[in-house]
């Protein structure tokens, strides 16, 4: 049986890659490519502001797919709705791939494309969280914290295999299509996992443990761990925020002030990447020897010296401080992101963790993740100084502290 679990969580942590490396897409390249799909005007803000709406989009859906995955999940097993998420995502991502651009289609191409962002949206809704439910359920006691380590890391890289494939295709020398070749790929490998999706076997720890029998689990997760509930939903919301400012508003700034070309922007977005996936292992490990709300509590110091030195880069516009924070917000995102996933799985039951994960966290997600980029673009658009997108990183380092004070965590789980 170790043969076929092992081949299990390959199978799910390709899946991970997979879904990463196709929101990947529109939340770093998907602004340096908008005028494909959305209208020139003479300020480009306004294009800008129509990619962000598509990003919101996806995050927008994600408790709709939450929801249903989830309740397949719970119901029915761990591999249905794994399987099941990997491949309503297919589809949209074949649509994109040839999508024709505005020129072409004129309005019904951003409307066709936030169209299929929205069922990508809903199919995360249930990858996301399901590939983390799978291999935390499906790994030894042991292997835990590195096995979730490792599939978090891998879902960074798969947003680096997206970055680095995307600034490839914006040289200099790459034909006027080129930037359909991250769509391209991106469709084939959504076939290649279909293919393959016989790979999966269900998860030991959900055959053996007693089986959800309420109509919607989400519901009796509620009334047994309100406390839990919301914990979830605040590290929803706030966990990815700076992750957010700092690859893909930050990428669109920096390109906008500082007149720089596609290639080197997506390549500080790839080395982001890099940095919070290495940072995603290190930090899960650690989380075996330290109390994760201890090391919450200490990625709070690292937050603080990060809005200092943001507050001053975007102020005064310094380049060198710019990409400094987006190092730290990489280390940072990895420091938090660590100890509440590892935290999230330990807070239900078998029976009801799929749903009490998937449902508040993308609920959280939708609220203020997924509409960071557009909010802080509409804050750099209005007479507000840029430099109040700060308030957005305190924001989210209060939500994750009152999310961590309020956090039970049963041992006997």
């Amino acid at each position: 049986m170790t043969g076929k679990r092992n081949k299990s969580i390959v199978y799910a942590v390709l899946g991970h890659i997979y879904e990463h490396y196709e929101n990947t897409l529109f939340a770093f390249f998907g602004p340096l490519v908008a005028f494909q799909f959305f209208p020139s005007t003479e300020d480009s803000k306004e294009t800008m502001l129509g990619i962000y709406a598509a990003i919101a989009a996806g995050f927008w859906m994600r408790p709709f797919g939450a929801g249903i995955f989830s309740w397949v999940g719970d119901r029915f097993g761990r591999k249905k709705a794994v399987t099941y998420s990997f491949i309503s995502s297919i589809f949209p991502a074949i649509i994109i791939a040839i999508l024709p651009g505005y020129e072409t289609l004129g309005i019904y191409s951003p409307i066709i494309l936030i169209i299929c962002r929205l069922f990508q949206g809903a199919s995360i809704g249930g990858a996301f969280y399901g590939t983390i439910t799978f291999v935390g359920e499906s790994s030894t006691k042991k292997e835990k914290n590195v096995n979730m380590g490792i599939l978090l890391s891998m879902g960074f890289f798969g947003a680096l295999l997206g970055t680095s494939i995307s600034a490839g295709s914006t040289l200099s020398f790459m034909p006027s299509w080129g930037w359909r070749i991250p769509f391209l790929f991106g469709a084939v490998y959504g076939i290649f996992l279909y293919a393959f999706k016989d790979s999966m076997q269900e998860s030991e720890t959900w055959e053996k443990s007693e089986k959800s029998k309420e109509v919607i689990p989400f519901i009796h997760a509620v009334t047994k761990y309100p406390k839990n509930i919301i914990s979830v939903f605040l590290f929803g919301s706030a966990l990815l925020v700076p992750f957010y400012i700092g690859a893909s508003w930050l990428s669109g700034h920096i390109k906008a002030t500082f007149f720089i070309d596609d290639s080197p922007v997506l390549l500080l977005s790839s080395v982001m990447m890099l940095v919070c996936g290495l940072s995603m292992i290190f930090f899960c490990w650690l989380s075996t020897y330290i109390c994760h709300k201890k090391l919450l509590y200490y990625s709070l110091i690292l937050n603080v010296i990060l809005i200092i030195i943001f507050y001053i880069a975007i102020s005064y516009n310094i380049l060198s401080l710019i990409i400094c924070c987006q190092l730290l917000i990489a280390i940072l995102t990895a420091f938090q992101g660590a100890p509440v996933f590892l935290m999230i799985q330990k807070m239900f039951p078998s029976k009801y963790k799929y749903s009490g994960f998937a449902v508040p966290f993308s609920l959280g997600q939708a609220t203020l993740t997924g509409a960071t980029p557009f909010i802080s673009e509409k804050i750099a658009l209005s007479s507000v100084e840029t430099s109040n997108i700060t308030y957005m990183i305190i924001l989210s380092m209060v939500f994750i502290f009152v999310a961590t004070k309020i956090a039970t965590v049963n041992k006997d789980y």
